[in-house]
């Protein structure tokens, strides 16, 4: 098959559309609109801004802009009996931007659906994470792993000091 495909395309032979069908695309942007409401519905705050938790404040504000947009576009595009879902995605987005754009809160949130147990587990594993991305001189890597690890145990020692080696990792 992909012979033919190549040949037929070498002969110029095959036209590659770059536009959608227009029924195909109003189901495409309908259907994440549905799935946006299903996790406004059954998730968390990360889910909507659709974000890990063990996300970091610039990772929030960026995931939120880019909501926003996406949305914003979606509904020029959307069925005009949808425009009301949309408008409950947009203070959903609201809210969970408000509720995790501060670390205070996005940590207070995080400890109210996470296990501290697992708090403490990621954040090791993130340091080990750190630990390598230092050894192979990985300066941006290893700062990340130690932010988000700082992210879920504040003030942990053992983190700081890793986040001190990464930053002078050349």
């Amino acid at each position: 098959t992909a012979s033919v495909l190549r040949a037929l395309n070498e002969l110029s032979l095959l036209d590659y559309g770059t536009q959608e069908a227009a029924g195909r695309r109003l189901g495409r942007v309908n259907a994440r609109i549905r799935r946006k409401l299903a996790a406004v519905d059954t998730g968390n705050s990360f889910d909507v801004l659709e974000v890990h938790w063990i996300c970091v404040s610039d990772e929030v504000e960026a995931a939120y802009r880019a909501m926003k947009r996406e949305f914003a576009r979606l509904g020029t595009e959307a069925d005009a009996d949808l425009s009301e879902q949309l408008t409950v995605i947009g203070q959903a987005l609201e809210e969970a931007y408000n509720r995790l754009r501060h670390e205070a809160s996005r940590r207070e949130y995080r400890a109210s659906i996470i296990e501290p147990g697992m708090l403490l587990q990621t954040a090791e594993i993130l340091a080990k994470k750190g630990e390598m991305a230092i050894l192979k001189r990985d300066r941006s890597e290893a700062v990340a792993c130690f932010a988000k690890a700082l992210e879920l145990q504040p003030g942990h020692p053992k983190f700081l000091e890793g986040a001190q080696r990464a930053r002078i990792v050349s």
